[in-house]
């Protein structure tokens, strides 16, 4: 057992070691030179450095801010701290446009009853449009009846008128 000796492990050797540059030097890819003109000019189209600086051009230095700032307000030793909140966003279904029904109901139907059926229609989209479902909803149900109101009185006064011409014309035959 070798290890477990006591006695202190050998110092160890700078192998593989390579020093730091000497300094002034500009080894490697460092940034050109400051001090002197060491062959970087003045680059077209920039001012001229400001006096009391070396001739060479330095790249501009940027300081680093917060990427989140809190907004503090105080009023009489009371702070309040403002913090971005989350914001909710409902997506709703849009209510069933009946203006198809609506159409259908005013030229084949019962045309006086099938255009309160396309007004509602239209307002009930201009509703949604503008952002109020609930009454949006309540114009698509009211032009949904309309629609079927005229499509019914349509279809009894057609099934009536042909009664009544079949009627008429078996009692003259």
């Amino acid at each position: 057992m070798e290890g477990k000796s006591g006695a202190p492990p050998p110092p160890y050797t700078n192998q593989g070691f390579v020093p730091p540059p000497p300094a002034g030097g500009n080894q490697g890819y460092g940034q050109p030179p400051i001090s002197g003109n060491a062959g970087y000019a003045q680059p077209q189209g920039y001012a001229p450095p400001p006096p009391g600086t070396s001739s060479g051009w330095a790249q501009p230095q940027y300081q680093m801010q917060a990427p989140f700032q809190q907004q503090t307000m105080q009023t009489n030793n009371v702070i309040i701290t403002q913090q971005p909140g989350i914001q909710h966003v409902v997506m709703t279904v849009p209510p069933e446009d009946n203006m198809v029904r609506a159409i259908i109901a005013t030229f084949f139907c019962f045309w006086p009853i099938g255009m309160f059926a396309i007004w509602k229609a239209m307002e009930s989209k201009s509703a949604y449009n503008r952002g109020d479902v609930a009454m949006a909803h309540a114009h698509a149900n009211s032009s949904r009846q309309l629609a079927n109101f005229a499509i019914g009185f349509g279809t009894c006064s057609i099934i009536a008128a042909f009664i009544y011409v079949v009627v008429l014309y078996s009692v003259i035959l």
